[in-house]
């Protein structure tokens, strides 16, 4: 008898200090968990596994549905152009604010930052949740957990001043276009200084580079003498490539290569004789061209070209007696500068 009431009360023992210890552990406040991934940011962690890692980095269970948490993490990362940044809040059922954190990192991989995430959310989550506390009627107390000192800020290195930047697009993913008017004074493409209308377009795509796209319409102009004159015209489309692109939010600096093709008409008279002439025109050009943001999304555009001809034509008067007069023949160099406005369309 005296053996089963020790045991009894053995027994009775364990089970009141492990619902204590129990106890304890449910006495934290429940937390939820909203991870969000800003446009640019889909190649950072997902939050299954964020939730999970914080979790294992815990060493316990931490996050719980929003339908019964009290308090909830609010986190998000976006690109920061270079590199990223994250924002942390903590805050309880009222909306009040418990805490908060904010990383940056000019790192270009977002995985990279996979780890400084999970840390900042773990001591976010501690500071959220507190230490577990031990139910008041608990028939043995137990030793209070020792007082931990406030864990350290995570310290990431600091960002660098701004540095002219390969362009967003072309390294990070985005599509973006720009598309607008412009206003053309060429050298070479006709007789005498030429005066063009534009329309000018720009295409990043991902990993390729900025599309270099135009199309110029040059105002007719006369050349010759009275007895053996031309009246020529032409119109362009054009296409390139800019693999060089630098730049910020507000001007933006490139270079361009790309090729032209389009018609010369040329309409001759004299000695009572007319004749018009269609002649094919293509060209291999050099474009430097820059971008300085007027205000969102209107972008003021700004370049200068040197081309080679392909195609180089002479035209000429052939007069009534047989004899031939020289018009106007097409240099081996033609140059221009080109100013418009541009609409920028994407992120």
């Amino acid at each position: 008898m005296v053996r089963r009431g020790f045991l009894l009360f053995g027994l009775s023992a364990w089970f009141t200090a492990s619902g204590t210890a129990f106890g304890a552990e449910e006495a934290r406040v429940a937390l939820a968990l909203n991870w969000m991934r800003l446009p640019g940011a889909e190649s950072c962690i997902d939050a299954g596994r964020l939730a999970r890692n914080v979790e294992q980095h815990l060493g316990r269970s931490v996050f719980a549905s929003p339908a019964v948490a009290t308090r909830s993490i609010e986190a998000w990362v976006e690109p920061a152009r270079p590199g990223w940044h994250v924002g942390l809040r903590a805050s309880n059922a009222d909306g009040d604010t418990l805490g908060q954190r904010d990383l940056t990192s000019p790192e270009a991989s977002c995985s990279s930052l996979d780890r400084a995430i999970v840390i900042a959310v773990g001591l976010l989550a501690q500071e959220a949740q507190g230490p577990a506390t031990t139910p008041p009627d608990s028939l043995y107390p137990v030793s209070p957990a020792p007082t931990l000192a406030r864990p350290p800020e995570i310290v990431l290195p600091p960002k660098p001043p701004d540095v002219p930047q390969s362009a967003p697009p072309i390294h990070q993913g985005e599509l973006r276009a720009e598309l607008g008017p412009a206003f053309d004074v060429g050298w070479g493409v006709l007789p005498r200084t030429a005066i063009g209308l534009a329309t000018r377009a720009a295409i990043h795509l991902p990993r390729w580079g900025t599309v270099d796209i135009g199309s110029r319409l040059w105002l007719p102009q006369a050349e010759g003498s009275a007895d053996a004159r031309g009246s020529f015209s032409r119109i362009d489309l054009g296409i390139g490539l800019c693999p060089f692109v630098t730049g910020s939010d507000a001007a933006q600096f490139g270079a361009c290569a790309g090729v032209t093709g389009g018609v010369v008409t040329a309409q001759g008279t004299g000695s009572g004789a007319s004749e018009t002439l269609d002649r094919p025109s293509f060209e291999a050009y050099g474009r430097l061209l820059g971008l300085v943001r007027i205000f969102s999304p209107l972008w003021l555009m700004a370049s200068a070209n040197v081309g080679a001809p392909l195609t180089r034509w002479t035209f000429y008067h052939r007069h009534a007696d047989g004899s031939e007069t020289d018009v106007w023949a097409m240099p081996a160099l033609t140059g221009g500068v080109q100013i418009g406005l541009l609409l920028h369309f994407g992120p």
